[in-house]
């Protein structure tokens, strides 16, 4: 509670989407990344939480990609649409929840625009 009480709900969101991501990703049966910096690395302290990132890296996008179309069994797996449903995400929908909290957007700026470029790389 002394994070709301503090103004800072919006890293209690981020927080809370990064755990959420993460243990999605186990539940499709993606392991901890060693690769580069994801959301998939494993975290022992909140510090560590903080200063990662909420996405994933290309390892794990292929591992999403392999898991998609032969675990749950998909018949495709499209990168480009992933990434404008989480543009969307934060343009639209995450503002619904984190209105009242005027920092929202720039705590979530960064990956946002990681998002967009994202988007712009693959359709180049």
């Amino acid at each position: 509670m002394e994070y709301f009480a503090r103004g800072r709900c919006s890293f209690v969101w981020k927080r809370t989407l990064k755990v959420l991501c993460h243990e999605l990703g186990h539940l499709l049966h993606m392991e901890h990344s060693v690769y580069y910096q994801c959301s998939m690395n494993g975290v022992h302290e909140l510090r560590e939480l903080d200063n990662e990132p909420l996405r994933i890296c290309p390892v794990c996008l292929r591992k999403l990609h392999y898991s998609v179309t032969i675990k749950v069994k998909q018949t495709s797996f499209d990168a480009v649409a992933r990434y404008r449903y989480i543009a969307k995400f934060y343009s639209d929908d995450l503002q619904l929840v984190v209105s009242h909290t005027p920092a929202a957007s720039k705590v979530f700026k960064g990956e946002s625009s990681w998002v967009h470029g994202a988007i712009e790389q693959c359709l180049k």
